[in-house]
């Protein structure tokens, strides 16, 4: 059983540079298989996450929103599944700047109440100097928990568990059985 909680992987999500891309053509973009069906993508801003197996691809995180038919393009390269969910770790927009495309093609798009909240609402992130306006319509998650919440994919049970000190108010972590951590 993997378990989803709030201090997801050093390996998958540990956050890089969230400052502005130039050019985002520029953007080099790699893939590395971690254990099994679990895969990770480097780009700009956090990393993603991904699971893919038979039952489809889902993905933690989607890094920012000119990048994702680079990314949909790489994950294609792991899986020609489907992306059938993302989970957003936290509201930053370097973690949830894919949400609208791919919210728009199908993908259902996950995460804590507070996550939803704080993206509807818009926010102001002091670290980075950044305004990210309301988002609406696919953009927001539509499967939102509480607490926790279960998805079974890809022959494993997925446990998302809200961490006790969040990071970004809503935080959680996917993959436990690689036993490392990061904060975002």
């Amino acid at each position: 059983m993997m378990i989803i909680r709030g201090a997801m992987l050093a390996a998958i999500l540990a956050a890089g540079s969230a400052q502005a891309q130039d050019s985002w053509d520029q953007v080099q973009i790699r893939t590395e298989p971690l254990s099994g069906n679990i895969h990770i993508i480097y780009g700009a801003g956090g990393n993603i996450g991904v699971s893919a197996g038979e039952d489809g691809v889902f993905i933690v995180d989607d890094q920012f929103a000119p990048l994702t038919e680079r990314l949909k393009a790489t994950i294609a390269g792991i899986s020609d599944k489907p992306i059938r969910y993302v989970i957003n770790t936290h509201f930053h927009y370097d973690h949830t700047g894919g949400n609208e495309k791919l919210g728009s093609s199908g993908t259902v798009v996950v995460a804590h109440d507070n996550v939803r909240q704080r993206l509807s609402a818009g926010s102001f992130i002091k670290a980075f100097n950044h305004t990210e306006a309301p988002q609406t319509g696919p953009a927001l998650p539509v499967v939102t928990f509480s607490e926790e919440m279960s998805l079974h994919l890809n022959g494993e049970d997925a446990r998302i568990i809200i961490s006790q000190r969040p990071y970004g108010r809503g935080q959680y972590h996917p993959f436990p059985h690689l036993q490392c951590h990061s904060h975002g």
